[in-house]
């Protein structure tokens, strides 16, 4: 007999719609919690994963800001953005494979991506220009502002509802800004620590649109487009300024180079193994290595007022962190 036919459709119907039976439920839930820990175990290990990778991602994108601002004694910042971008660029087109390989380059949405990419072409010129003007630390202390702004940005651009809570610690985390700032004094009238906002202000701009994109484009895509953009308008917007290139540095090129292509991966594994949510925390731990660096390198120790400027910045941050994750909860418990 045929499925369709009067007799077999009433039989398939007492079989999808018959009840369990009051053993079987209780074997489906003995069944359910049995395999519960090992569910949280895998989810465990695999948040330890992302954090591991997040943390030793940040200790490369340290070293390739300190390179960055070690060149700009000798280039104008499009032209060290420029050596950035051609110097990580091969090494990016070794992993591909690893990202997803060269079909995950295709895209339909190449307009959004260009826009994103240009964005990231003024942040990353913001931010070596900052780097030029500011030690490493007081470069990272305003830069930390960016998941500020990225709570701002998300309400016109994402449409979420930011509470009064969160707006609190926005505005708190600002004040931390106008500590180290110093605006009454000469710290606010320097043009790097503006700059460095401004970057942190396109950071969130690119943090929101690679969110829109991630729906469909893949990290190599994101990757990709970004450095091949970079290379090309920082080339070209460089030539005007443009300085001899002294090729006995270039073992300082590949480390910009290696250093920013490693964090780069890193990262990209940090976030398929864990959530946003879990690792955006050990961001801060960038600030650690910016301290080290900087105090080695260069000689520089943090002031007071940094400090009490960071700390004020890393709690709000912290706190908009921890709302956020709350907020998700609410919404999905079972995450």
């Amino acid at each position: 007999m045929e499925i369709g036919q009067p007799a077999e459709c009433t039989q398939l119907m007492r079989v999808v719609f018959t009840p369990p039976t009051a053993a079987q439920s209780i074997a489906f839930t003995a069944e359910m919690r049995s395999t519960r820990p090992m569910l949280e175990a895998a989810h465990h290990n695999q948040n330890v994963k992302g954090i591991i990778c997040i943390l030793i991602s940040l200790v490369f994108f340290s070293i390739m800001d300190a390179v960055m601002k070690y060149l700009t004694a000798d280039y104008t910042a499009l032209q060290v953005a420029f050596i950035r971008a051609v110097s990580s660029l091969p090494l990016l087109m070794l992993v591909i494979p690893v990202l997803g390989g060269y079909r995950s380059l295709r895209t339909q949405r190449f307009k959004m991506h260009m826009v994103r990419s240009l964005l990231g072409v003024l942040m990353l010129t913001l931010v070596i220009f900052c780097l030029s003007r500011l030690s490493l630390a007081d470069a990272y202390a305003i830069f930390f502002t960016a998941p500020l702004f990225i709570t701002v940005l998300s309400i016109p651009m994402l449409g979420e509802q930011v509470g009064r809570h969160r707006w609190l610690a926005i505005v708190i985390g600002f004040i931390g800004v106008l500590v180290i700032l110093k605006p009454s004094g000469e710290g606010f009238v320097d043009i790097g620590g503006l700059a460095g906002l401004l970057g942190a202000f396109c950071y969130a701009l690119v943090a929101i649109f690679t969110r829109q994109l991630s729906d469909t484009e893949t990290v190599a895509s994101l990757t990709l487009y970004f450095l091949v953009t970079l290379a090309i308008v920082a080339g070209v917007l460089s030539i005007p300024v443009w300085q001899p290139i002294d090729w006995s540095q270039w073992p300082v090129f590949l480390l910009m180079g290696v250093s920013g292509a490693v964090g780069m991966v890193l990262l990209a594994f940090a976030f398929r193994y864990a959530v946003a949510s879990v690792i955006a925390p050990f961001d801060y731990t960038a600030m650690i290595w910016a301290i080290l660096i900087g105090y080695w390198v260069w000689g520089d120790l943090p002031s007071v007022r940094l400090y009490l400027g960071m700390g004020i910045i890393i709690g709000a941050g912290l706190y908009v962190i921890y709302r956020e994750r709350e907020h998700a909860t609410a919404v999905h418990p079972e995450h």
